[in-house]
């Protein structure tokens, strides 16, 4: 790869998705042998045989669904590892099963899959799901929901087990009565709204959709996402989703049109794939966001009223995804020198207040770049009003003095070839063009505007841009005397 291949971070992505995504795919059948091999029961292997014969489309749907990717991680990790691997010990303890029963827990999980599958199908053919609802969930690869707890039926309040079953176009629900499953309710998907289930906000401009319900969603230990979720699942109400998550949904189409018009080539990405959106309760004074580079296409971000800061959420965390897909094949920072760049925390980060990785600094780097390249071609495509433009000037100010910070303390890594091509292209952007226009227009006299949370520097005094990440730098070296 050479300087030419490097434009907003498209590295031939296309390609590598659908390497990743057929990796996927090879684990789940791993995990299936795995299971057969291991776990052999007659239900089970009519369960597994049904999978493996499902057609390609239909299974990458439901199984490459954010659900479905976490369940194959999780399943190929306990399986690799055991006990051993700290994602496993910790989602064990986040559903509150022993974690040498984990398998057997996950197997169970493997129903809702197959719900999918049938829904998604139309397949009649008769195999029992008597998996066990969790209070609230998504059938994975389709737009349904469900919300047990907030059901007034006295079945439900009443703490009763609630099992479902997918037969002939119908969802059924079981409770457990002794040791007999009995019919509580039957539906038709195509008139799927009932006390039980409904469709999640989603939205028919672009393939994407709000999640709170699912367990890749909600999941919230060490290594997760570990703020609140918008409307939190423990204060439910009688009518489930709220109105306000929907209004998200406008949120996030009028991002994705700030998007459409000053990054055009990011946009497709986002018309091709579907994607699902977390809202998170922000803390004061902030709007953090989050991915995780084993759940494609499900991104973590603050509930905001503004579509411009969603905006730059969104591209924030994509590129973090596109910087994760090309790390899959190549580190970019050298082994040798650094080892996976992940683990010795010792430099400065304009963004942070802790020492950090230099893998931290450099994913900082690239993806508040295109941040930042956001900014600017915002300002000078498209039509935005004068308080938008404020606020677009501002930001870009902010993160081109924060990211000459960060060139300086990555200047002295070792890079793999690939590496040093992308933080030569980015550097060349930051020090040649962005400061340009910076320098020009004064920015750096503008008045700060946040996105992130530093404990020095969260006061009320009017200081500049140049000021205060000037002052932020300042206080880590003296907290860390280098």
């Amino acid at each position: 790869m050479n300087i030419n291949d490097i434009n907003n971070l498209d590295f031939g992505d296309d390609e590598w998705i659908y390497q990743k995504d057929l990796r996927f795919l090879q684990e789940l059948i791993v995990v299936l042998n795995h299971f057969s091999k291991e776990f052999h029961s007659e239900t089970l292997e009519a369960k597994i045989k049904f999978i493996k014969k499902t057609n390609s489309d239909i299974l990458s749907k439901v199984f490459l669904s954010p659900e479905g990717r976490q369940y194959i991680t999780l399943c190929y990790l306990a399986i690799k590892f055991n006990n051993s691997n700290q994602i496993i010990v910790n989602y064990s303890n986040w559903v509150n099963i022993d974690s040498t029963n984990i398998l057997q827990y996950l197997i169970s999980r493997l129903d809702l899959f197959i719900v999918g599958i049938k829904m998604l199908s139309k397949e009649n053919e008769s195999i029992n799901c008597d998996f066990k609802l969790p209070e609230t969930g998504i059938i994975p690869g389709t737009h349904y929901g469900w919300n047990i707890m907030n059901n007034a039926n006295d079945l439900i309040t009443n703490n009763i087990d609630i099992y479902v079953d997918y037969h002939s176009n119908e969802i059924q629900l079981f409770n457990l009565i002794r040791e007999e499953l009995v019919l509580i309710d039957s539906f038709n998907i195509n008139n799927i709204r009932n006390d039980y289930f409904f469709e999640i906000p989603y939205s028919k401009k672009y393939p994407i959709s709000i999640d709170i319900f699912s367990q890749v969603a909600l999941i919230n230990f060490n290594g997760r996402e570990q703020l609140d979720r918008f409307i939190s699942i423990d204060n439910p109400k009688k009518y489930f989703p709220h109105k306000e998550l929907y209004n998200q949904i406008e949120v996030l189409e009028k991002a994705l049109d700030y998007i459409k018009i000053s990054c055009p080539s990011i946009i497709n990405y986002f018309i091709d794939i579907e994607n699902s959106f977390v809202p998170l309760v922000p803390p004061e004074g902030a709007l953090p966001s989050s991915s995780n580079s084993s759940i494609d296409t499900m991104y973590w971000y603050s509930v905001s009223k503004s579509p411009l800061l969603v905006a730059e959420m969104i591209i924030h965390e994509y590129s973090h995804q596109k910087l994760f897909r090309l790390q899959d094949i190549d580190p970019l920072i050298d082994k040798e020198k650094h080892g996976s760049g992940w683990e010795d925390c010792k430099i400065y980060s304009p963004w942070r207040d802790d020492p950090r990785p230099i893998n931290g600094v450099f994913h900082g780097f690239v993806v508040f770049s295109e941040a930042s390249n956001f900014w600017i071609n915002l300002i000078e495509k498209g039509n935005i009003s004068n308080e938008e433009k404020d606020i677009a000037f501002r930001r870009f100010a902010m993160l081109v003095k924060q990211l000459k910070y960060a060139f300086d303390s990555l200047k002295e890594t070792y890079f793999t070839n690939t590496g040093e091509n992308i933080f030569n292209y980015y550097a060349n952007k930051v020090n040649n063009e962005f400061l340009k226009i910076v320098n020009e227009k004064k920015l750096y006299n503008l008045e700060p505007f946040f996105m992130e949370f530093h404990d020095e520097i969260m006061d009320n005094s009017k200081i500049t841009i140049g000021e205060i990440v000037d002052s932020h730098r300042y206080t880590w070296l003296e907290k860390n005397k280098i």
